[in-house]
């Protein structure tokens, strides 16, 4: 997951550099409505949407913190 925003984000920040720190935001919005829409769903299928939203979460908030440590330095 980590690696195919990875890839987004450098495929966009090629045409536009400010679009570098959206995709990593807009998938960690996306990914918080997926967790609470699988509260909703419930059963096994409401946890698969929650494990794959979790995991979108924590890549998109790697990804922004290494964003932030690149533009620092």
């Amino acid at each position: 997951m980590l690696i195919l925003l990875i890839l987004i984000s450098y495929l966009t920040s090629r045409r536009k550099p400010v679009l570098k720190s959206v995709v990593p935001l807009m998938s960690g919005l996306i990914s918080i409505i997926g967790i609470v829409v699988s509260l909703f769903i419930g059963a096994w299928t409401g946890m698969a949407i929650g494990i794959i939203s979790l995991t979108a979460l924590i890549a998109s908030l790697i990804l922004i913190k290494d964003i932030e440590t690149i533009r620092k330095n």
